[in-house]
């Protein structure tokens, strides 16, 4: 059967939020009967997950590829690292499409130049590109500010490789109205869970809100335009206005 492999700026299997998303989305496409690999960019596997010669979490295949978290004291350091992270993932990518049969790549929030090398050798190969998109970075909030080399990075890969590679998974329609103008296929897929999953499954009902109690929901952190918290605020008070407080 042809694999799927899934690659990008995401720590897995349980190391970060993104990998997270990428294992709900495999897991959810796993049931139409696709295969997937993961290929994060975190530094090394866990020992726990060996099985023979192969790591393995939840019947998933991964292969660690140390992009990210690289040794750097100076600011300099940083931006080298940056611009190189996909390097040693796009060579085992072309080693690995050798000797198996890959239909499709999906890439997870990386830098353009990875991205753009990945177009060019999906083309050539007649391999099915897709982007995972969550992110569009305020230029204020990356290294060097709005006229930085990492913003700058930034807007080449919503504006320009985004629409260059034209199937996007978006996961707001703020994302998906902008790529949908700019010619790219679109689907929304929100945050997904597996409910079977056991940190789910040993919640205990004394979680689940009664209605005689006030639920206090805290957010910590920078939204952007894309989030739209407002909009998720004003739902929340109509649909529990009798027992949920936002603060």
């Amino acid at each position: 059967m042809p694999e799927i492999i899934y690659t990008g700026s995401f720590r897995f299997p349980d190391k970060d939020a993104a990998a997270q998303r990428v294992l709900g989305i495999a897991k959810s496409l796993k049931f139409e009967g696709f295969n997937f690999i993961f290929c994060g960019w975190e530094q090394k596997p866990r020992p726990e997950d060996k099985i023979k010669d192969l790591y393995i979490f939840q019947d998933f295949t991964y292969f660690s590829q140390s992009e990210l978290d690289l040794p750097a004291e100076t600011i300099f350091q940083k931006l080298v690292n940056y611009f190189r992270r996909g390097k040693k993932t796009f060579e085992w990518i072309c080693k690995y499409t050798q000797e198996h049969s890959v239909s499709h790549v999906i890439i997870y929030n990386a830098n353009s130049l990875f991205i753009y090398h990945m177009f060019k050798f999906c083309r050539k190969y007649n391999i099915k590109l897709i982007c995972d998109c969550t992110e569009w970075y305020e230029g204020s909030h990356l290294p060097g500010g709005k006229f930085g080399l990492a913003n700058v990075d930034n807007q080449i890969r919503i504006r320009f490789l985004y629409p260059l590679v034209h199937n996007v998974i978006v996961i707001s329609t703020f994302l998906q109205n902008y790529l949908t103008r700019r010619g790219c296929n679109t689907i929304i897929i929100p945050p997904i869970i597996d409910i079977n999953d056991s940190k789910w499954v040993t919640i205990s009902d004394s979680c689940i809100p009664i209605p005689d109690k006030i639920i206090k929901l805290i957010y910590a952190g920078d939204p952007g335009k894309k989030d739209l918290l407002n909009s998720v605020f004003s739902a929340l008070n109509i649909v529990n206005k009798d027992f949920l407080k936002i603060e």
